[in-house]
């Protein structure tokens, strides 16, 4: 049984976008408490990403943006330099590297980790349809962005081609006037 494994510390990870989805139910605080996230940070200009264990959901006091959303959830996350509050929006979808993974210094217990694991894939189980609602959504809205720069490029072009039909036309009209 023994050490933890990076591979079953990547399965303790939630990424950002299943955070938003479970953030909607009511099992919020229950699923994302004791995971883990990777959230990025700004340190001399440069993006850094760190691990962190979430320990609770709290109520920020300043409500910010996250998407078209306004929302005050943050979450109480620890990271081996200490304790503190993470909003949503500054989670990553992409998994913990090996390096970052190596960096996180919290002590967990593998009986715990375990079974949180097992939590999260029952909890995914039960939810997936909230999953597949998201991905169909997620999947419109790119279809529309798509039809909508289609179009946007198709009214460009008539408007280019409608240009050039007139300077062709101003052309024939200065070339009768000359003769």
């Amino acid at each position: 049984v023994g050490a933890l494994s990076h591979d079953e510390l990547r399965a303790l990870w939630l990424p950002r976008k299943h955070v938003e989805v479970w953030l909607e139910t009511s099992s919020f605080a229950r699923i994302v408490t004791g995971s883990l996230v990777r959230c990025v940070q700004k340190l001399n200009g440069q993006r850094t990403f760190f691990v962190a264990l979430v320990q609770a959901v709290k109520r920020m006091n300043q409500p910010y943006r996250l998407g078209k959303k306004v929302i005050e959830v943050a979450l109480q996350v620890r990271t081996s330099t200490g304790v503190r509050f993470a909003g949503i929006d500054l989670l990553s979808n992409e998994s913990p590297s090996d390096a970052e993974i190596s960096r996180f210094k919290v002590q967990l217990e593998p009986e715990d980790v375990r079974a949180k694991i097992r939590t999260l894939q029952t909890a995914m189980q039960h939810s997936a349809a909230l999953f597949e609602e998201e991905d169909l959504r997620r999947k419109e809205q790119e279809e529309e962005r798509l039809r909508e720069r289609q179009e946007a490029a198709r009214e460009q072009e008539a408007r280019e081609s409608e240009e050039q039909e007139r300077k062709e036309r101003e052309r024939e009209e200065l070339r009768r006037r000359q003769a």
